[in-house]
């Protein structure tokens, strides 16, 4: 699989994203990444506080056109990604590449939420981001099809507290896989009726902002703050949208 900010951008509807699950799809493993997998879990749990090993969706394949967007996944998990994802010595296909959305949420009153990673947290922690969250095998997946959109309307629940009558219009806007953690990222715009200054972040968050939502706005914040990479990717794609 490729890197970098962009593996493909577009707009595509719900209707157009097919991501086929593939239980029996099992990435490639030795006994010594085995082993370096339980190693580097048991340094995390040590280190950090808010860690779970869940079960998520690992991205195999893609081909992305006009007409939509075809995905191939297989299991995985949190513990396996952290013992792969950011290793130089091992060939991708023994990666776990856990499938992740992120969505820049724009409000009634013109504004794009930003939010500011919790210290706690194993990922990014004090960097700025935009909603986010993995795309979950427990939840996620019905009748062989792995659902992207539902994952985003969850996240946006959680951390939000935004309900899906609360979406006006939701797209995906692209691919990302940032070149730091190598985890393939579906990037979304989301236009919600509620006021960024009515909204209030989850626990894993200890600051938010609403930048203003124009182009110039969202380039500035990401080229300037510190930010998540796939955070950064994900408002430098709406930022073109909004040319």
């Amino acid at each position: 699989m490729n890197k970098g900010d962009f593996l493909f951008r577009g707009i595509w509807r719900e209707d157009e994203i097919e991501i086929v699950w593939r239980p029996e799809l099992l990435r490639d493993t030795t006994p010594q990444i085995e082993a370096e997998i339980a190693r580097r879990w048991e340094v995390l749990l040590s280190t950090k506080r808010y860690v779970f090993d869940g079960r998520l969706c690992r991205l195999i394949g893609y081909s992305a056109g006009a007409g939509g967007v075809v995905m191939t996944a297989g299991p995985t998990s949190y513990r396996e990604y952290h013992g792969t994802n950011p290793r130089a010595d091992i060939e991708d296909s023994q990666r776990a590449n856990p499938l992740a959305v992120c969505c820049g949420v724009h409000t009634s009153d013109s504004k794009v939420v930003v939010l500011r990673r919790s210290a706690g947290l194993p990922e990014s922690a004090q960097r700025w981001h935009v909603i986010g969250g993995h795309v979950e095998a427990d939840t996620h997946v019905k009748d062989n099809r792995v659902l992207p959109f539902q994952a985003m309307r969850d996240e946006l629940k959680e951390e939000l507290g935004l309900d899906a009558a609360r979406i006006l219009d939701m797209r995906c806007i692209g691919l990302t896989r940032p070149e730091d953690t190598l985890k393939p990222e579906l990037m979304f715009y989301a236009r919600v009726n509620a006021k960024a200054r009515d909204l209030r972040g989850d626990w894993e968050h200890d600051a938010m902002q609403g930048l203003q939502a124009e182009r110039d706005a969202l380039l500035h914040f990401a080229r300037k703050y510190p930010m998540a990479s796939s955070g950064r990717a994900c408002l430098e794609a709406y930022a073109g949208i909004l040319e």
